[in-house]
């Protein structure tokens, strides 16, 4: 039985961003940024075990020193424990062949925020891991009835973003990229109660963003 591929796992996170910030839009009138964390994590592990050989493969909230301790295990030579040992992995993706851990999946609710975990994620995957995954999504506010206007600067916080991570990793021998390079964007309607209530107009995109080893890009 194949693993599935780097773009179907990509395809499926996703997807998986997708239906959470439909149920909750649809659920509360809000934002995802808005919602809690694990809702985006589960529906991306949900969206996961759709993919084909993936029974027996998909682990949530595994700790990131036991990852670390699979991926040295793999190599001669001893090599120095770098990961935080208190923090967790959101999803891990095993190898559907093979008693080793393949991917790890970050969820965040503010892109942002994806920043955070690129040390962690960048050291996993210099230790052995094939590839992970930072993953949130962006919103912006139409203004003036402008939706290109707001998904232009949409675009242009992603690109920012993804800039800022390539400038974290630049003397590693790893890369990041953004998948899809040019994320769908689509409009939802936002009630924001206050003091006065009103209606906003919001585009939103998913960002996936993927520590990759270079040499495997060749």
């Amino acid at each position: 039985m194949r693993n599935p591929s780097q773009q179907e796992v990509l395809d499926s996170v996703e997807k998986g961003i997708r239906k959470a910030q439909t149920d909750y839009e649809k659920a509360s009138e809000s934002l995802l940024c808005w919602g809690p964390e694990y809702l985006i994590t589960t529906n991306i592990f949900q969206s996961l075990l759709g993919l084909p050989g993936i029974d027996n493969c998909l682990c949530l909230e595994e700790k990131a020193r036991e990852v670390e301790e699979y991926c040295r295990n793999r190599h001669s030579g001893r090599k120095p424990t770098v990961v935080d040992g208190r923090s967790r992995c959101d999803l891990l993706l095993w190898h559907v062949n093979r008693d080793e851990p393949r991917a790890v999946i970050e969820a965040k609710r503010w892109a942002k925020d994806c920043s955070n975990d690129l040390k962690r994620l960048t050291r996993l995957v210099g230790q052995g891991l094939e590839f992970s995954i930072a993953a949130s999504c962006l919103f912006e506010e139409v203004q003036n009835n402008s939706e290109k206007d707001a998904e232009d600067k949409l675009r242009e916080d992603v690109n920012n973003l993804l800039r800022r991570m390539e400038q974290k990793i630049r003397e590693s021998n790893l890369g990041v990229r953004l998948a899809p390079k040019l994320p769908r964007s689509n409009r939802v309607r936002i009630h924001v109660y206050g003091e006065t209530s009103s209606v906003g107009d919001w585009v939103w995109c998913p960002g996936c963003f993927v520590i990759y080893h270079k040499k495997n890009q060749r």
